[in-house]
C-alpha cells in the first residue's frame, strides 16, 4: 500500500499525458542525475516537479503522523503488563511480513545463492531463468526507488543488483552472515503467525500484534518518503551551485524559497540566511505557525530545557524502555559509548566511531544507520517503540534502550557504561 501511494503521482502524471503502459518508475527517475540540465533547460517543470513532491510528502507525513511513538504510549503501556512473556515478546520482535527493504535484501540474497551454485554471471543467470527475470523487473519497479535509508546507495536497478550480488559472492562471511540473519527474521516471523493464529482470542495478542506490527508499517512509510524528498534535495542542491549557495545555506531555505529561486532565480539576501543558520525554531499550534532565529530561536528552546537541568546534574543512571533484544541469553552490555547530538555531522563522525562502540543518541535518523550498524548497542533519550531507533535495531539485531530523556546528558564520549537488559536501564562504569 505504502509504494503504491508514492507511485500514484507517476501513474497521473502518465495518464495525463495519454500512455497508460508508460512504466511508472519513468516518472521518478525522469531528472535522476538530470537536475542541472533540467534546472537550466526546464525550470518550470521542475519547480511543478518539486511541488508535485511537496504534496506527496505532506500526503504520507499525515498517515505517518498517526504512527508517532507519543500517540501510542497507551497502547504500548498495555503490552507491558504482560511482559515477561515469551510469546508476546515473540510478536513484539517483528512484523507481519517483512519491510520494503527486507524484501529487496531477500530477493538479491536468493538471487545471489542462484548465481554462486549456477557459476554464471548474473545477467546470463536473468537470461537462462525467465522467472528470475520476472522477479527481478517486478522488484526494480516496485521498490525500485527506495534505495536511500537502510540500504544506502542510489535507486536500485540492474547494475545495483548485479554489483550486490558480485560483493555477496566475493565475501562469503559476510554472504553466510546475511542469509542466516535473514533466516531468523523469516523464522520469526513465522513463529509469530502461529502464535498469533492459536491465540487469537487473547486480548494481549491481538495488542501484541499491534503493537508488533505497527514499527514495519512506519518503517516502510518512513522509507518511502525519505526516498522522495531525496529527490527534492539533489534539485535544492543542484539549484544552490548554480546560484552560488552553499550546502548550509541551502539547507535554511524555506519550500517557498528553493521554488522561486528554481522557477524565477530569486534568491534570499545571505544576512537573512545567516540569521537562520545561528538557530532556526518553527512552532507549530491551533493559532497556526510562529518563525524564531538566530537569539529568538535560543531563547524559546532554553526555555523548554529549563525543567531539565537539575536532573541532569543528579542522575546517574537512566532508564527507558527496551526496544530490541535478538539475544535473551545476553541480559547485560558493557563497552565505550559514543555519544551523538546530530545527525547532520554524522558523515564526519563515522570516521571518529569505533567498531563496537555503543551509540548513544538523542534519535536517530536514516543517515547515520552506517553507525548503527557497527556499534554493539543503541541507546536514545527519546522514542516509543515505533521510533527509527527501534525499528532499526530490530532490522539490524542490535540491542537498544530508547526513551530514556537523558542519556546524551548524563554520558559522555569514551565513558565505559552498562547496559541492564532487563531491566531497560543504563549506567556509568567508574
Amino acid at each position: 500500500m505504502v509504494v503504491s501511494l508514492f507511485t500514484t503521482l507517476g501513474k497521473e502524471k502518465c495518464d495525463e499525458q495519454g500512455d497508460e503502459k508508460h512504466n511508472r518508475l519513468d516518472y521518478w527517475i525522469r531528472y535522476y542525475q538530470k537536475e542541472s540540465e533540467a534546472l537550466n533547460d526546464t525550470p518550470k517543470d521542475v519547480a511543478n516537479f518539486l511541488c508535485d513532491i511537496q504534496k506527496t510528502g505532506e500526503y504520507i507525513i499525515s498517515r505517518y503522523i498517526l504512527t508517532q511513538p507519543q500517540r501510542l504510549f497507551k497502547l504500548e503501556d498495555e503490552v507491558k503488563k504482560y511482559l515477561p512473556n515469551d510469546d508476546i515478546e515473540a510478536i513484539l520482535s517483528c512484523g507481519r511480513y517483512l519491510t520494503h527493504t527486507s524484501r529487496i535484501r531477500k530477493t538479491i540474497l536468493e538471487l545471489a545463492e542462484c548465481v554462486a551454485k549456477d557459476g554464471r554471471s548474473v545477467s546470463e543467470v536473468l537470461s537462462a531463468h525467465p522467472d528470475w527475470q520476472q522477479n527481478i523487473q517486478n522488484l526494480i519497479e516496485n521498490y525500485g526507488f527506495l534505495n536511500w535509508t537502510l540500504l544506502g546507495g542510489d535507486l536500485v536497478d540492474h547494475k545495483y543488483i548485479e554489483q550486490e550480488v558480485a560483493r555477496l559472492i566475493a565475501d562469503n562471511e559476510s554472504f553466510a552472515n546475511e542469509r542466516e540473519e535473514m533466516e531468523t527474521l523469516l523464522n520469526n516471523i513465522k513463529r509469530r503467525e502461529e502464535i498469533i493464529k492459536n491465540n487469537n482470542d487473547k486480548r494481549e495478542v491481538r495488542l501484541a500484534d499491534l503493537s508488533g506490527h505497527l514499527p514495519v508499517l512506519r518503517l516502510d512509510i518512513h522509507t518511502c518518503l525519505l526516498s522522495v524528498l531525496k529527490y527534492f534535495e539533489n534539485f535544492a542542491l543542484a539549484a544552490g551551485e548554480k546560484y552560488g549557495l552553499t550546502p548550509d545555506e541551502i539547507h535554511s531555505l524555506y519550500f517557498d524559497d528553493i521554488i522561486q529561486m528554481v522557477e524565477l532565480g530569486k534568491l534570499v539576501p545571505k544576512d537573512e540566511l545567516y540569521r537562520r543558520q545561528k538557530g532556526f525554531l518553527r512552532v507549530y499550534t491551533h493559532d497556526g505557525v510562529s518563525s524564531y532565529v538566530a537569539e529568538d530561536a535560543h531563547k524559546i528552546i532554553g526555555s523548554f530545557l529549563e525543567w531539565r537541568k537539575k536532573e541532569m546534574t543528579t542522575t546517574k543512571e537512566v532508564s527507558g524502555t527496551l526496544a530490541s533484544w535478538p539475544d535473551k541469553k545476553i541480559t547485560s552490555i558493557e563497552g565505550s559509548c559514543f555519544v551523538l547530538t546530530t545527525a547532520f555531522d554524522a558523515d564526519k563522525l563515522m570516521g571518529e566511531f569505533r567498531d563496537g562502540q555503543i551509540l548513544v543518541a538523542t534519535q536517530t535518523h536514516p543517515n547515520i544507520v552506517p553507525i548503527m550498524k557497527k556499534a554493539k548497542a543503541i541507546i536514545t533519550d527519546e522514542g516509543g517503540l515505533t521510533c527509527h531507533a527501534a525499528i532499526v535495531s530490530r532490522e539490524l539485531n542490535k540491542p537498544c534502550i530508547i526513551g530514556t530523556k537523558l542519556a546524551t546528558k548524563i554520558f559522555k564520549t569514551d565513558d565505559n557504561i552498562k547496559l541492564d537488559l532487563k531491566n531497560a536501564t543504563v549506567q556509568k562504569i567508574d
